[in-house]
Order: structure tokens, then C-alpha cells, then sequence
């Protein structure tokens, strides 16, 4: 697979106060833009995964990183991953287990609330190894009784 793009964050934010007869401003931009290349060194990559999951009622389920699918129908077998992207798009707080180093493996379970994100990134040629059978899979768990959770996922790394 050839892929090829941006990743970019944006932080615009304006506080204003007023002081008197004026109104003082305090404007933030900060930007973060990195741009990929098709391949597997650094800036580069050739896996792409997304999809929305859902969780049951107290149950987990398990993103191996070594034996997904992607949107063509092809296998995906990461080496590496260089960004993560998780959002709980459910009204249940799900939680996060890996055996993955871009957790800080071992790691006990990481709380995504409802409406929140979990973005993480490296560019460099090494990224975030992925190992079959020692460091590969999320653990994606939902402690709640009755409702189902739902999340999105974004993969991005190299297969080689």
C-alpha cells in the first residue's frame, strides 16, 4: 500500500478580560503538522487502520496490531506504529491495557471517558515496535453493567 499525508493539531484559543475601558486579548496558536511519506523510516509509513469498535457491557475487546484488516480487504501487520488515535465516542468510560510500549508497557488500565481522546506520536524510523506474541495488542475495556461502549480507532506505522 502507498500512503501518504499529514497528521496535524491545532490549538486556537482566545481569553479575553476586560480592563476598564478596554478588553485585554490573550490569543494562543500553536500548531502541530508533520508530514508522511510512503515507506518505513523516519516521517514515513505504509499501514493505515480505522474503524469504530464497540465494547459490550463488562466486556473487552483486543486490537492485535499483527493481524488486522485493512479498508482494501488486505492483511495489516504492523512492525511499528507512529500514531494512535482513540476516541471514546460512547457515554461509558472505557479503559486502555497494553502490552505495547507507547502505553509504557506494562501499564494498568488507562481511563478514556466519554467524549475523550487518546492521541500518541513518534515519527522517528523506530516509532512504537510492535512484536508478534509480546507486544501487540489493546486492550480495550468497558466496566459498565448495562451499556455498551463505542470508540474510534486510527493506526497509522509501518509494516516492515
Amino acid at each position: 500500500m502507498n500512503l501518504s499525508g499529514r497528521i496535524h493539531l491545532s490549538l486556537e484559543l482566545t481569553a479575553t478580560k476586560a480592563d476598564g475601558l478596554t478588553t485585554a486579548t490573550d490569543p494562543l496558536r500553536e500548531y502541530l503538522s508533520r508530514t508522511l511519506s510512503s515507506g518505513a523510516g523516519a516521517n514515513a509509513a505504509n499501514g493505515l487502520y480505522h474503524e469504530e469498535w464497540s465494547v459490550a457491557a463488562e466486556d473487552t475487546e483486543q486490537i492485535d496490531f499483527t493481524a488486522l484488516t485493512d479498508r482494501f480487504g488486505d492483511a495489516l501487520n504492523f512492525a511499528r506504529l507512529k500514531y494512535l488515535y482513540i476516541l471514546n465516542t460512547g457515554t461509558v468510560p472505557l479503559y486502555l491495557t497494553s502490552t505495547l510500549v507507547l502505553l509504557g508497557a506494562p501499564v494498568s488500565a488507562v481511563p478514556i471517558r466519554a467524549g475523550e481522546f487518546y492521541i500518541k506520536g513518534l515519527q522517528d524510523a523506530t516509532g512504537y515496535v510492535v512484536q508478534n506474541g509480546i507486544s501487540d495488542t489493546i486492550i480495550v475495556e468497558n466496566l459498565d453493567p448495562a451499556t455498551a461502549g463505542t470508540f474510534d480507532i486510527v493506526a497509522v506505522g509501518a509494516t516492515s
